[in-house]
């Protein structure tokens, strides 16, 4: 049987289906789309869920990135081998991508650092893997109400994550929102 790698998968375009509202205006077009926990939409060719979910939401016969947290003074060896495999995100280097695997490393003091969701994670693997042009759909929480703009590929218009009131109410995600201004790449269109 023939092992199935990333590159097996057109990725010239991706599309990351969220599990915001406007992830219900998703329109496929071409390439491939990864969907989070289980497939949300008919076309989801690869699932992307932390290893404690894995199998939660039943098994559906798709490559699944499976996302890890590590300890860097735990996992040394671990993470020396996925150097050597050249594995580090260009874009966060706190996070190495190896196949179907992404790893955010910590140090033991893990509340000093920021953890990532799957759809950052998604993201990553995705550029890791050579994503030429890569759409946001039902990421909600990372753009603004305000004259109903949102982020795109244009880093001017970063400033909007500067002010807190712009985002969805729920405080739990905004660190992690606030990621995003230093991981978007001028490949990615996000979709209101």
């Amino acid at each position: 049987m023939k092992e199935i790698l990333p590159s097996d998968y057109d990725l010239s375009e991706v599309h990351i289906v969220g599990n915001g509202p406007s992830a219900s205006k998703f329109k496929y077009t071409t390439g491939t789309v990864i969907c989070f926990h289980k497939p949300t939409v008919d076309e989801c060719d690869i699932i992307c869920t932390p290893a404690f979910r894995l199998g939660n939401e039943g098994y559906w016969n798709l490559p699944t990135i499976i996302t890890y947290d590590i300890n860097f003074s735990e996992c040394k060896r671990l993470i020396s081998y996925l150097y050597s495999k050249k594995s580090l995100s260009a874009i966060e280097p706190k996070h190495l991508c190896f196949k179907w695997s992404v790893y955010q490393i910590h140090s033991e003091h893990a509340c000093n650092h920021k953890l990532t969701d799957s759809g950052q994670r998604a993201y990553i693997w995705a550029n890791h893997n050579g994503a030429k042009k890569i759409h946001l759909w039902g990421f909600d929480n990372i753009w603004t109400t305000e004259d109903n703009g949102y982020i795109t590929s244009d880093p001017s218009v970063f400033h909007i994550f500067d002010n807190e009131h712009n985002y969805i109410s729920d405080k739990m995600y905004l660190n992690k929102r606030n990621l995003w201004p230093s991981i978007l790449q001028p490949n990615t269109e996000i979709h209101k």
